[in-house]
Parts: C-alpha cells; sequence; structure tokens
C-alpha cells in the first residue's frame, strides 16, 4: 500500500492509515457534541455574538407570529394564469 503525505507547512502527516479505519459511530457523535458545546460556549462568551443571536431570534420569533395573518391574504396558484384561488387557510385555526 502507498503512503499518501500531505505536507502542511513545516509538518507532514500520514493521512492514509487514519483513513482506512472505520469510524466509531458513538465516538463521532461524542466529538461532534463536544465540539457543538464548545462553539456554542465561545459564541455566548462573546458579548457581540450574543447580542446579534439575540436580535436574530427576536426577529424571526416575530416573523413567525406574523406569518397566519400574512397566509391569509396568499392565493393558490392553479396552474393558469391569472385563475388564481384563494388560499384554503382559516386564520383563527392557524393563530391559536
Amino acid at each position: 500500500m502507498r503512503k499518501i503525505l500531505l505536507h502542511c507547512g513545516c509538518r507532514i502527516a500520514v493521512i492514509l492509515p487514519l483513513m482506512a479505519q472505520d469510524p466509531d459511530p458513538a465516538d463521532l457523535a461524542r466529538r461532534y457534541l463536544d465540539l457543538w458545546q464548545q462553539q456554542m460556549a465561545a459564541m455566548v462568551a462573546d458579548p457581540e455574538t450574543a447580542d446579534t443571536v439575540q436580535r436574530m431570534m427576536t426577529l424571526w420569533t416575530q416573523n413567525m407570529a406574523a406569518m397566519p395573518a400574512a397566509m391569509a391574504g396568499m392565493t393558490a396558484p392553479t396552474g393558469r394564469m391569472g385563475d388564481e384561488q384563494p388560499a384554503k387557510t382559516d386564520p383563527a385555526a392557524a393563530a391559536g
């Protein structure tokens, strides 16, 4: 088996043997969650990022709350130009 070398600056890593191993799904899941937790902790530790995420979630919540009213005025396409039918939505059911 021929080894493939990856040149990274002054370090050379042999990657083929590592890639030939079957990954353990439990290990991959644990590493993914560890990475996710590290990234989330870093984001909330940064005041500017935390503020941006908070504003984004506020806007998203406001937009989702307005969705039933916006959909009530939409028309459903019929396949023919200029022959739209009112959408079959019940604003009272969508809101509650």
